[in-house]
């Protein structure tokens, strides 16, 4: 505000009159200066439960991958929503574990909504992914909670990564308008696991003149199922010696060969009671069907011998390499 305050005239003096001061008060208004502030109005919030834990701790989880949910998101219009919008989740980066990844593209989100209208998208760093299409207008400070469920199909990016907790952040929000977003952690449980299984007994029978004095060999398909989810290593140990009744063969006669591991080792290797390394870094793999070789030599060992079924156990363990 400024102003001039108190400016004093005098009037004329005249004869046979007084002189009188007259002071005349003027005020000068100014006017304020007035601003104007924009503030972008909040439209929503929306929230979700957190974090969202998927695990892989079994055979069958990677085989068949694994899901969470139902999981819960509540969206809260704090003016009247505009109709027909579509709520997004985004994320910024892949699921880390220290040094290791795992593409956050292993993970799908799918709404089950029984309103609006729903998708099934997996993430992408990229782009957001559409989750709910066609919302409607709802009343302003009502809250609507729908269903979510998360999920990690069986995918070979799951395997030979590293035991641990892979982690990412998730953001729901409406395309295309301001609002309260909700963040939601993810993480990815990995506990590797390994499982061998024997596909039925190999039997060999002699009864050749040939076989005696040169050996036989059983190609058997199938002989063995992997489930790795890591790189693995195969042993094989005989529980002792080929026995019939009080007769016997030694067991290092017999040979074992994997055929279709992979790995560095491809020879047949001779049968002992404290064990014989078969494969050494086959790669990881699920429900995978090994082919085995059995080569029994002849020679002496097998003559001067009753007639009968000779026997071992073998066992076959599986390793992480």
């Amino acid at each position: 505000m400024s102003g001039q305050v108190g400016r004093l005239t005098n009037a004329p003096q005249r004869d046979g009159w007084k002189r009188i001061g007259a002071a005349v008060l003027i005020i000068s208004m100014g006017v304020l200066g007035q601003s104007t502030v924009s503030r972008a109005q909040l439209l929503y919030t929306i929230t979700s439960e957190t974090p969202i834990d998927l695990v892989f701790d079994d055979i069958s989880d990677f085989q068949n991958g694994v899901s969470s949910g139902p999981r819960t998101i509540t969206i809260v219009a704090l003016l009247t929503l505009i109709s027909d919008k579509t709520v997004v989740v985004e994320t910024a980066s892949n699921l880390i574990s220290g040094p290791a990844t795992i593409p956050a593209g292993v993970v799908r989100v799918t709404s089950l909504s029984s309103e609006w209208t729903n998708h099934s998208n997996f993430l992408n760093p990229a782009a957001p992914q559409m989750v709910t299409s066609g919302i409607t207008l709802f009343p302003v400070l009502t809250g609507r909670t729908y269903n979510l469920l998360y999920q990690v199909p069986a995918n070979p990016a799951l395997l030979n990564k590293p035991d641990g907790v892979y982690t990412t952040q998730l953001g729901y929000e409406f395309s295309g308008l301001l609002g309260n977003t909700a963040s939601v952690t993810l993480n990815v449980h990995i506990q590797n696991v390994l499982g061998i299984t024997a596909g039925g007994n190999p039997s060999f029978t002699i009864d050749q003149e040939e076989e005696f004095a040169n050996g036989i060999i059983l190609n058997q398909t199938g002989g063995l199922t992997v489930n790795a989810s890591q790189d693995y290593d195969i042993h094989v140990s005989a529980s002792g010696p080929f026995s019939s009744g009080t007769q016997t063969i030694p067991v290092n006669h017999l040979r074992v060969a994997v055929l279709n591991a992979g790995g560095t080792i491809t020879e047949a290797v001779p049968l002992n009671t404290s064990g014989s390394q078969l494969v050494n870094g086959g790669a990881a793999a699920l429900q995978k069907g090994l082919n085995l070789r059995y080569e029994l030599e002849g020679g002496p060992h097998l003559l001067n011998l009753p007639t009968g079924s000779y026997s071992t156990n073998l066992l076959y363990t599986i390793s992480a390499d």
